[in-house]
Order: C-alpha cells, then sequence, then structure tokens
C-alpha cells in the first residue's frame, strides 16, 4: 500500500471533516472561505458524495481547520469517529 493511498473512504473523510469543522465551532461556509473553496463543495465532501479530493484541496482543508493533513485521511480508530474528548472506559456513549 502507498502512503500517498487513502486508507478511509469518502463518506469517512467527510464524517471526519464535519467532527473537525464542528468541534471549532465553524459552518461549513466559514470552512469553504477559509479553504478557499467554493461554499458548496465542503458540504459534498462531508456528505461523502464525491470521491476523495485532490491532495492539493485536501491540505487546503487542513490547513483551514489547523490539523496536519495526514489526520484527515487516518483510518478511523477502533473506538469509533475521533471526538475531540475521549469517553472514560465504561461511560455510556452520548447519542
Amino acid at each position: 500500500m502507498s502512503s500517498q493511498e487513502p486508507e478511509i473512504t469518502s463518506q469517512q473523510l467527510g464524517e471526519r471533516i464535519r467532527e473537525l469543522r464542528e468541534a471549532r465551532g465553524m459552518s461549513a461556509i466559514q470552512l469553504s472561505d477559509r479553504a478557499q473553496l467554493a461554499q458548496s463543495y465542503v458540504p459534498i465532501i462531508e456528505a461523502g458524495h464525491q470521491r476523495i479530493p485532490p491532495r492539493a484541496i485536501l491540505l487546503r482543508i487542513a490547513r483551514a481547520l489547523g490539523v496536519p493533513e495526514r489526520r484527515l485521511l487516518e483510518p478511523p480508530s477502533q473506538g469509533g469517529r475521533p471526538r475531540g474528548r475521549t469517553p472514560e472506559r465504561g461511560s455510556p456513549r452520548p447519542r
């Protein structure tokens, strides 16, 4: 497997971007503006309705979110989707 090939699906990427964006209190439009993308593009990516975007686009999104590009492409952790805070063991997951 090449380090250039994403290890996640477009749906997982969209979820990761949405979670990171929401954790920063940003709207999809704000992220689009900060990443210098069309305002309709981020919601399309977040919905998983497109293949993994080109690396240049991922880099712009990562910079706008303040995270390394690799954070967007990491496979999901065993415990599910990454959140800002890790719940204590044995505690129920909020829904």
